[in-house]
């Protein structure tokens, strides 16, 4: 199968999805406001017991607060533990296939012909939010047991901060993520990571630095 048509099958697979998505959120909404008008008073504890009956298996008897307030937290050497990953080589497929779920199809990412005449770069470049969107990949055969001092039973992506470009990374090129530990805070049933990621292509350049925050579940 060609490129052209693995791009055509992404799309449709994704407006399948998004169909399917509407039609169940419609039906949702429908059974939702059935329930409202026949019982205005009472409609909405119905809903929630409904829900509570429908999440019972899926919810822990302890569940996770995010927003809950640290205890003292600890503060981690930069140097204590540091991690490089494998090389990933990002494809003009790759950037392709993003630029169609993202819709951001901006001519500096796909277009190659007008990249070479046209852009500064004399190539097409990686959208900046692809790159950030390998981290998870990039990170995940790192020993997080040596980190935290537990195997993790979950995983949570909290966020980014100190987001920071430094440079585009040109197409078909290939990067790799460089970690440090910058803070662990004492969570109930586990910890907050924050990790100072740093990406970098095979030219030698850092393409972009951020902080990641995790919530690292133990139980």
């Amino acid at each position: 199968m060609g490129v052209i048509e693995q791009l055509m099958e992404t799309k449709n697979r994704i407006i399948k999805q998004k169909l399917e998505l509407q039609e169940y959120l419609s039906l949702q909404f429908k059974n939702y406001r059935s329930i409202l008008v026949q019982d205005p008073k009472n409609g909405f504890d119905r809903l929630g017991q409904n829900n509570d009956n429908e999440d019972a298996n899926d919810v822990c008897s302890d569940p996770i607060n995010f927003f809950e307030r640290a205890e003292p937290h600890e503060l981690i050497s930069s140097d204590e533990y540091v991690y490089t990953s494998d090389w990933v080589f990002v494809s003009q497929d790759m950037i392709d296939a993003f630029a169609i779920v993202t819709l951001d199809d901006q001519w500096i990412h796909t277009d190659i012909y007008r990249a070479q005449k046209e852009s500064p770069f004399k190539s097409t470049i990686a959208h900046g939010f692809l790159i950030l969107s390998l981290i998870p990949h990039l990170t995940s055969t790192r020993d997080l047991h040596a980190v935290v001092g537990q195997s993790p039973r979950m995983i949570f992506n909290l966020g980014l901060k100190n987001v920071h470009f430094l440079h585009p990374l040109k197409s078909n090129l290939a990067i790799r993520a460089r970690i440090k530990t910058l803070e662990i805070q004492p969570q109930k049933r586990g910890v907050q990571l924050t990790e100072e990621i740093s990406i970098e292509s095979k030219s030698g350049k850092t393409i972009c630095r951020a902080d990641t925050i995790y919530r690292v579940v133990f139980h």
